[in-house]
């Protein structure tokens, strides 16, 4: 499962938080990194807004994160 997917059904508890935040913040970005790639690899247009839908998400959720 991808950090997308699992950040997803984890976020849905409001108490949840990571038990090894640097390391959640380290997938975090790595998510964000090969998402990007994607994006400038794959000029589809169906998958460019799932795309950027998961950019998004993990950028806020990894500047939540930060702040616990």
């Amino acid at each position: 499962m991808g950090i997308y997917k699992a950040l997803k059904k984890r976020s849905e508890d409001p108490n949840w938080r990571p038990r090894n935040k640097e390391r959640m913040l380290q997938r975090i970005e790595e998510g964000i990194k090969r998402n990007q790639r994607l994006l400038e690899n794959n000029p589809k247009p169906a998958k460019v807004d799932l795309i950027n839908e998961k950019i998004s998400f993990l950028t806020t959720k990894k500047e939540e994160i930060s702040n616990y």
